[in-house]
């Protein structure tokens, strides 16, 4: 028997930095090198990653199977009716540990040199996945249901029967993220994009994992491996700038490599920012070559060698008709877009923590957006690209606030959504609030909206199972 797997998550702070993009292409990477390698998608508020597989999973298969979430809704209901009249300190005296394999769904693809990879998907597609994910109560599968063991189970299962077991974890701060970062890795891989709150953000949490984990009962540090994504190389003085920051706020997490290494660190993982990724989910492996540095695959490529211990550096070379075939059927599984699934996003800038993560899961969850400034190219003329995006894009979600009903920018906004309207005949503007001040505010089209729609409700949005459940219902109202 082999050494025991690693266990690596991958987590960003905010969404939108490819952190998923990244796992599963390292995954590929492992996998094509002979690697036991098993994926799981515990991003259950969001689940994105068996996108990049489509092309090599059974459509029927995925649909049918459970999850992540189902897995532990079952142990819950399992030990809810072992125990249920019968006290227990500990519930596994009368219980087995939960059998993870039945809930793993094999990628369809012949690796080389045995290698193998697998996908523990958020949970089963339906009605009853939403409401596993936003009524499951974390703090009650540790008080009463041994979620502690049951994680350590799981672990020493994954160990057993893996080489590497990659961890697609929610963003933000939450239960499920402090399970993915703290109790579960052996690797923490901190994805983020190079703004400032996206580098501090991630910077603090690097650091609370870090200190968790050396508090902990056995004691054992974490290897914090921090990776910038989606970096432009446009705006020089801005991205070394950007640059020094990173090696400032991340240089205490680097003490597992040598003076030496960490010179070279930064330039060897930074993830590159290239267009022909942004729309669909794709393998690197099939779509550049990674003989050229600047590549996608040649980046992911060093970040696998830092994370294997320079075990694994490169992948075996796929011929031409091999890539032609695949990225082919990449093309035929991106499913076509809906009537009504794309948006333009109108909010204040002071409201931009919520907006930018709103924004990153609609895009998850297939919904394209119109988000500044991420969307206005640079030099455009701010209204027109504004102007154009409304009458282009199917809804107008306007994130209602204080900042927002205060905002000459958003009120613009909403006028030219009411003409759009007006003019078409269709509900254009599809109103949320965080917080009260449209209940009784009286600017006239802030009273329009209040009198005229329902308004969907995020004042809850930082607790979890609240945002989820709101999210649900905002992605059935557009895709309606």
């Amino acid at each position: 028997m082999g050494p025991p797997g690693k266990i690596i998550t991958f987590y960003s702070y905010k969404g939108g930095a490819g952190r998923s993009m990244a796992l599963a292409n390292i995954a590929w990477v492992l996998a094509s090198n002979g690697s036991r390698v098993l994926t799981i998608d515990w991003d259950l508020e969001a689940p994105g990653l068996p996108r990049f597989f489509q092309p090599f999973l059974d459509d029927r298969l995925l649909a049918s199977s459970n999850g992540l979430i189902d897995l532990f809704a079952a142990h819950v209901e399992r030990l809810s009716v072992a125990n249920r009249g019968v006290p227990s300190i500990d519930p596994y005296l009368t219980q087995p540990e939960q059998d993870v394999s039945q809930y793993v769904i094999p990628i369809n693809w012949k690796f080389p040199n045995g290698g193998s990879l697998d996908l523990l998907s958020a949970g089963k597609p339906g009605p009853a996945y939403a409401r596993h994910v936003t009524q499951f109560d974390w703090e009650q599968l540790y008080m009463r249901f041994g979620g502690q063991r049951l994680i350590e189970d799981l672990k020493a299962q994954l160990r057993a029967a893996y080489d590497y077991v990659l961890i697609d974890s929610r963003t933000g701060i939450n239960d499920t993220s402090s399970i993915c970062t703290v109790q579960v890795p052996d690797v923490l891989v901190v994805c983020f994009t190079l703004n400032r709150q996206s580098i501090e953000g991630s910077a603090r949490v690097a650091e609370s994992v870090d200190a968790q984990r050396r508090l902990g009962a056995d004691r054992k540090a974490l290897k914090i491996f921090p990776v910038p994504m989606r970096v432009e190389r446009a705006e020089l003085d801005k991205l070394n700038s950007a640059r020094r920051l990173v090696a400032s706020k991340f240089r205490p997490f680097l003490g597992h490599l040598s003076g030496g290494e960490i010179s070279s660190y930064w330039s060897n993982v930074e993830v590159p920012s290239l267009p022909f990724y942004a729309y669909e989910e794709i393998l690197c492996a099939f779509a550049d070559d990674s003989r050229d540095p600047k590549s996608m695959s040649a980046s992911i490529e060093r970040i696998t060698g830092y994370l294997t211990d320079a075990q694994i550096k490169s992948s075996p070379d796929i011929d031409h008709q091999t890539r032609l075939r695949v990225l082919a059927a990449f093309a035929e599984s991106t499913p076509a877009t809906p009537l009504e699934s794309s948006c333009f996003i109108s909010y204040s800038s002071k409201d931009a923590t919520f907006a930018e993560q709103l924004h990153a899961d609609l895009e998850k969850a297939g919904v394209r957006c119109w988000f500044a400034p991420h969307d206005l190219p640079i030099g455009a003329k701010i209204r027109t690209g504004i102007d154009r995006a409304i009458s282009e894009y199917d809804r107008v979600v306007l994130i209602l606030s204080a900042n927002a009903i205060s905002s000459p920018w958003v009120e613009k906004e909403v006028e030219t959504a009411f003409e759009r309207e007006a003019a078409t005949d269709r509900t254009i503007l599809v109103p949320l609030r965080l917080d009260a001040a449209i209940m009784h505010a009286r600017e006239g089209w802030a009273a329009d909206i209040r009198r005229q729609r329902n308004i969907g409700d995020f004042t809850a949005w930082q607790d979890r199972p609240s945002y989820a459940a709101a999210l649900s219902r905002l992605l059935e109202s557009l895709n309606t």
